[in-house]
């Protein structure tokens, strides 16, 4: 439980962080770094799969999470708390959420 609240936190904190940041990272570092994140998430998600016992746990739980996710049009309550975000944070045009 403790994981998880200080997961949350350093999301907030971190979210917040590169929302005050964004004007002072060039466009193209940026690009460079998500491209990164996502490729190292990548990397551990395979290693992931390969080390857990409980492969078809997690195949069911992506399939049925990502079922579940457009049958609600998460995408949509995501965009809409961005622009919320922006919006209270002065923010305008972060990049902070897709328009």
């Amino acid at each position: 439980m403790v994981g998880a609240i200080v997961n949350a936190l350093a999301v907030v904190v971190g979210g917040s962080i590169g929302l005050l940041c964004k004007k002072g990272i060039p466009d193209r570092i940026a690009e460079a770094v998500m491209q990164i994140i996502g490729a190292v998430v990548l990397c551990m998600g395979i290693t992931g799969i390969f080390k857990g016992q409980n492969s078809l746990v997690l195949l069911l739980s992506i399939v049925l999470g990502t079922i579940i996710g457009e049958l609600i049009n998460i995408d949509a309550g995501i965009v809409r708390l961005g622009h919320m975000v922006e919006a209270k944070t002065g923010a305008g045009t972060s990049g902070f959420t897709p328009r």
